[in-house]
Parts: structure tokens; sequence; C-alpha cells
């Protein structure tokens, strides 16, 4: 049975294969130390699965692979790491019904220019409804 090392080595390795990386014996542990800036001893004492890396060489690497840490250092979760526009719409997402859902992830990649004038035109057509709404429920009641 594999050690939480070796399973940890073989994320990482995979992770590496992914990005087209130098294979094991053509240079990967030295181009990985030099890209981390770390002794290629540590760093290969991570690829053979013998020890893990310290929390801040954790966060280095998982930031270069584009890979979550905690995946990386225990295989529990999603691989990718959630971007900050869909960490939010996940967080409201409960609280929105789908179709206002779908419009604010697209209202996060605008650029902030175009958020301003989205803006506008809604409280434009909010305040247009307003007082047609107060005329209708007056001629229904």
């Amino acid at each position: 049975m594999s050690s939480e090392r070796e399973k940890f080595a073989q994320r990482l390795n995979d992770s590496l294969d992914n990005i087209n990386y130098p294979t094991i014996g053509h240079g990967r542990q030295s181009a990985l130390a030099k890209e981390l800036d770390l002794s290629a001893q540590v760093v290969g004492s991570w690829l053979k699965g013998d020890d893990f890396p310290k929390t801040s060489q954790l966060v280095k690497v998982s930031r270069f692979l584009d890979v979550r840490s905690n995946w990386l250092l225990s295989g529990v979760g999603s691989k990718i790491p959630e971007k900050d526009e869909e960490r939010e719409c996940r967080r409201l997402g409960p609280r929105l019904d789908k179709e206002a859902f779908n419009i604010a992830l697209i209202w996060m990649k605008l650029p902030p220019e175009q958020r301003m004038v989205l803006k506008k035109v809604i409280e434009g057509l909010v305040a247009a409804e307003k007082p047609r709404v107060s005329e209708d429920l007056i001629e229904n009641n």
C-alpha cells in the first residue's frame, strides 16, 4: 500500500506531466528546483515520495501547477483552483434563481467600466418600471 508521501509524489508528478514538464531522469528535479528557487535535494525528496513540502513550498508549487494545494497534498477536494468570480457566484448561488445566477456569472467577467454602464442602464429600467407598476396596480384595484 502506498504511503501518503508516495501518493503526494504521484499527484505532483502527474501534475507536472500534465503541463509537459521534463520527465524524471530528464531534468524534472533540477527544473522544478530552479522554478521554485529551492534545492534540487528538497524537490527530489517530494518527487520520490520521501517527504512533504513545507507549507510555503506547497503554496509555491501549487500556484506553479495551477492546482489546489489541499488536493496536491491530500488528494481531497477539487484539483483545479476556483477563480474568485466562481467562488463568489457559488456563495450567492443558493439565493439566486438560475437566470439571475447566469447573469451574475456574465457580469463577473465584464470589466469595471462596462459593469458601471450596465448598472446605470438597469437602474434606469427599474426606475422607469416603478411608475408603470404602480399605475397598473391602481387600475386593477
